[in-house]
């Protein structure tokens, strides 16, 4: 986990290396992270984003790789059709955001880690917003909102993260 943060560290200026590093991070915070309505019967874990951008790079990285015994699925979600209760984790870039804002707060949502690059997610209901710093990713955690959600994240992930405390 630490290889892949620290990899954050240098700075770039590629999109797609931006994108990348996300996912990376994303992969990263389910690897360390426990949901409280862990289903048994699950075949896959499921990380959704409505940007076909962000799943081609996704589905490119975490190819044949699994969290928590479980393969990962990456799909892109419509925001008319989605179902997202399906979704382990909903990545929504801030192009995405004012579209879907009315749904993060839905009960369909609940044990789904939201993390979007918004200022407003963190306010809106989710538990994680990346931001960039002097060309580097870094993120910040609402720690309420992500305790409400019934997710536990470990304290190696959460000592890397600005801490909001919005309720």
């Amino acid at each position: 986990m630490l290889a892949l943060l620290v990899f954050s560290a240098y700075s770039f200026s590629n999109p797609n290396r931006e994108v990348t590093i996300k996912a990376g991070f994303i992969y990263n915070f389910a690897r360390y992270s426990q949901w409280k309505s862990e289903e048994t019967s699950k075949n896959s874990f499921n990380i959704c984003s409505p940007d076909k951008s962000f799943t081609a790079v996704a589905m490119a990285l975490l190819n044949k790789t699994k969290i928590h015994d479980l393969p990962i699925q990456i799909d892109t979600v419509d925001y008319s059709t989605a179902i997202l209760s399906e979704c382990d984790i909903l990545y929504l870039p801030a192009d995405f955001f004012t579209i879907w804002e009315g749904r993060i707060l839905s009960k369909d949502l609940h044990s789904t880690l939201i993390i979007g690059d918004t200022e407003k997610i963190l306010t809106a209901g989710g538990h994680i917003r990346f931001f960039l710093a002097g060309g580097k990713v870094r993120f910040e955690i609402n720690l309420k909102s992500l305790e409400r959600s019934g997710i536990k994240m470990s304290s190696k992930v959460i000592r890397l993260a600005v801490i909001q405390e919005q309720s």
